[in-house]
C-alpha cells in the first residue's frame, strides 16, 4: 500500500506520498479562501456600486440592476477563474472549457439566447423603465423589473408576471406612462332619432364637469361610425397621467347618467323583422 502511494506521489513529481498531501492540502485552503474573498468581495462591491448610483441620484433604476447583476457575475467569473489556477489548472485548460461549455450551452440555450439579445435591446433603446405602466407581450401592469431574460410586471389585480424578452421585444409595446398628458376616447351608441347636436352638447358638458378632464383643449364629441342599431359618438378629453384611469372611469359614468337623464336612448344591438301578410 505504502509502495502505490510513493508510485502515486512520483507519478505527480513528489518526493513522497506527505508531501502530496500536504501540496494538496495548501491548495485546497487556499482556493476556498479565494472563493470565500470573492463571495465577500462581491457582496461588498454590489452593495457599494448600488448605494453610489442611488446616493448619485442615477435616473433609471433599471440600468442599476443591470449594472449591479453584470458586477456580481464580473466577480464570479474572476473568483472561478483564480480558483481553478489555484488547483494547478493551466490558464489554457480553462480557456477551452469556457470556449466548449459556451458553445454547448449556445447550442442547447438558443431560446434563452433570444431572450438575452432581447434584454439586451430593451435596455439600450429603453421603450420601457421600472415604474413604467406598460402592455405587451400580451400582458399589461406595472414595470417591476426588466432583467436579461425576462420583463416582470405586476398587474391591477396584484398578480406578478415575468414575461420573456423576445415576446416583449418581437411585438408593440404600449407604454402609458411616457407622456405627461393622455388622451381618453369614449365609444357612445344614441339612436338614430336622436338630435346629434343634443347629444353632443350633452356630453361635453357632462366631460366638463368630471373632475380630472383638462379644459384646454376643450373636450370634443366625433360621429365616428353609422352602425346598425346606433350612430356611434366619439367623446374624446385628455387627463394628466396621474389622474387618467379614475378620469376615464368617471367620465364613462357622467356620460351614461347625462344621457339617462336627458331621455336620450342608448341602444343595444337588435333585429327588425317585418311581416307582410299575403292572401
Amino acid at each position: 500500500m505504502n509502495q502505490a502511494l510513493t508510485s502515486l506521489a512520483e507519478y505527480y513529481g513528489y518526493a513522497s506520498f506527505e508531501a502530496l498531501g500536504i501540496d494538496v492540502g495548501w491548495r485546497l485552503l487556499i482556493t476556498t479562501l479565494i472563493i470565500l474573498a470573492g463571495w465577500l468581495a462581491m457582496r461588498f462591491m454590489v452593495r457599494a456600486v448600488t448605494a453610489t448610483l442611488e446616493r448619485a441620484q442615477f435616473p433609471d433604476a433599471t440600468v442599476r440592476g443591470v449594472i449591479a447583476l453584470l458586477l456580481r457575475w464580473a466577480v464570479i467569473l474572476l473568483t472561478g477563474f483564480y480558483a481553478m489556477r489555484s488547483l494547478g489548472v493551466e490558464a489554457t485548460a480553462i480557456l477551452g472549457i469556457v470556449t466548449g461549455s459556451a458553445l454547448a450551452i449556445g447550442l442547447a440555450m438558443q431560446g434563452t439566447l433570444s431572450n438575452v439579445a432581447s434584454g439586451i435591446m430593451l435596455l439600450i433603446l429603453r421603450p420601457i423603465s421600472v415604474g413604467d405602466y406598460m402592455a405587451g407581450g400580451g400582458h399589461e401592469g406595472t414595470v417591476v423589473t426588466v432583467g436579461i431574460f425576462y420583463t416582470t410586471i405586476d398587474t391591477l389585480e396584484r398578480y406578478r408576471i415575468s414575461i420573456p424578452n423576445s415576446a416583449l421585444f418581437g411585438a408593440a409595446i404600449i407604454n402609458y406612462s411616457k407622456n405627461p398628458v393622455m388622451t381618453a376616447r369614449l365609444l357612445i351608441g344614441v339612436a338614430y332619432d336622436a338630435n346629434l347636436d343634443q347629444v353632443k352638447h350633452i356630453l361635453i358638458a357632462a366631460m366638463r364637469g368630471v373632475e380630472g378632464v383638462r379644459q384646454t383643449p376643450e373636450p370634443s364629441v366625433l360621429i365616428q361610425d353609422l352602425a346598425d342599431s346606433a350612430v356611434n359618438l366619439e367623446v374624446r378629453f385628455e387627463a394628466k397621467r396621474e389622474v387618467y384611469w379614475p378620469t376615464l372611469r368617471a367620465a364613462r359614468q357622467a356620460a351614461k347618467e347625462a344621457l339617462d337623464a336627458a331621455g336620450i336612448e342608448i341602444p343595444f344591438p337588435q333585429t327588425t323583422v317585418h311581416y307582410r301578410a299575403t292572401t
